[in-house]
């Protein structure tokens, strides 16, 4: 982290944010089916639990763990940070140790315990929203750890196979789920910096071929504004053979008309044209960037912006005039704000918007989200140099 922003991570979801929206549903049915395969395996294993009340502390354990998952990895939620991913890991575990506390003395096998299973199903679960590294550095931790506490317990078991037979079939959950999501991962995120890498070589060059284009286009306008006050004015006085004072008046009124205009031009930022497009006549005012510090956006953050407000701006979506972009100076950052009351009801605001959160949160990795009733207020900061 540099002066609060967080440096993005190769993820699937920051670099698919629209891909990892499909990736959200499977990231809640693994979660919730971990809890209830834990649930299924505790009712089966009733006899051998001293103590219930452990059992049901596990269980709650294991469901934290998920509802971590779960709700950070929603377009409203805070996003699943490294700090939440080792507290997924943490709570799952935790659940596994507190099981085999629950049987202690009383666990003769361990194919009906759930916890090794459980944490492999809550590593898969939120690999699409973390670095494979991570994913892969977790499993093996927890699958140490696991190890080990089969090793305590293997006094108790009723078999005489090798201990080592019982650690493997213990870590093999973990491993299995755990180091192949996270070779998948990684191989898709190096799929995606690739396609990236393309993307961005091919826009550099339409970008060289587009500044001839605009640079004509522009040239066009000017000469548009020129015919239809400029040239004119210079018939008429060669068709009168001399100057009057009005002349000389309306010259200098179209001097300053025309610098005026072109002034205007030149002071409007990328966002306040986006106004210009998504709510005419209202002038922008519901822009407050008198820094022009939009402008110090990149490419990629300053289409997902123009996406956000255009989605906002929906007819019929916001209450009118509610609508507030705020930009603000802080070091070498910019803070940024985006506040809107909806008028649609909540499920029907957060069918709207959450496309598009999703793809800002991959390009403003700091973005912070309340969606306190109708209201909407959305946090981020960028680079300023």
């Amino acid at each position: 982290m540099d002066g609060g922003v967080v440096i993005p991570e190769a993820t699937v979801q920051r670099l698919d944010p629209l891909g990892g929206l499909g990736f959200r549903m499977l990231t809640i049915l693994v979660s919730a089916g971990a809890c209830v395969f834990a649930v299924v395996q505790s009712v089966r294993a009733l006899p051998e639990f001293w103590s219930p009340v452990l059992a049901v502390v596990a269980l709650l354990s294991l469901l934290g763990s998920a509802a971590v998952v779960i709700f950070r990895t929603s377009p409203y939620g805070p996003g699943l940070s490294q700090q939440a991913m080792v507290l997924v890991a943490v709570l799952a575990f935790l659940g596994a140790v507190l099981e085999a506390a629950a049987k202690w003395g009383s666990n003769i096998k361990i194919v009906d315990d759930w916890g090794p299973m459980a944490i492999g199903l809550m590593l898969f679960a939120a690999a699409p929203h973390r670095p494979a590294r991570q994913i892969a550095s977790l499993s093996v931790l927890c699958s140490i750890g696991i190890g080990f506490l089969i090793l305590l317990q293997s006094p108790h078991f009723d078999s005489k196979a090798p201990i080592i037979v019982y650690i493997v079939y213990g870590v093999l959950w973990i491993l299995m789920f755990g180091l192949s999501v996270a070779a998948f991962v990684g191989h898709l995120v190096s799929a995606l910096e690739g396609w990236h890498a393309q993307a961005r070589q091919d826009a550099d060059t339409r970008i060289g071929a587009l500044r001839e284009t605009m640079t004509r286009s522009v040239h066009e306008e000017r000469m548009r504004v020129l015919g239809r006050e400029v040239t004119p004015f210079f018939a008429e006085l060669l068709a009168a053979g001399y100057i009057r004072r009005s002349d000389r008046e309306r010259a200098h009124a179209i001097a300053e008309s025309i610098r005026t205009l072109m002034v205007a031009e030149v002071d409007r930022t990328w966002l306040q044209r986006v106004a210009e497009v998504t709510a005419p006549g209202t002038g922008g005012e519901w822009i407050d960037d008198p820094g022009r510090l939009a402008d110090y956006m990149t490419s990629d953050q300053r289409t997902a912006i123009r996406a956000l407000i255009g989605s906002i701006m929906e007819p019929g979506a916001i209450v009118p005039g509610s609508l507030r972009v705020t930009i603000v100076p802080d070091g070498s950052w910019c803070r940024a704000g985006i506040e809107a009351v909806f008028a649609l009801p909540r499920r029907a605001s957060r069918r709207v918007i959450g496309p598009y959160l999703a793809v800002v949160r991959s390009v403003f990795h700091d973005l912070r989200l309340r969606f306190d009733g109708p209201t909407l207020t959305v946090k981020f900061s960028y680079d300023r140099f």
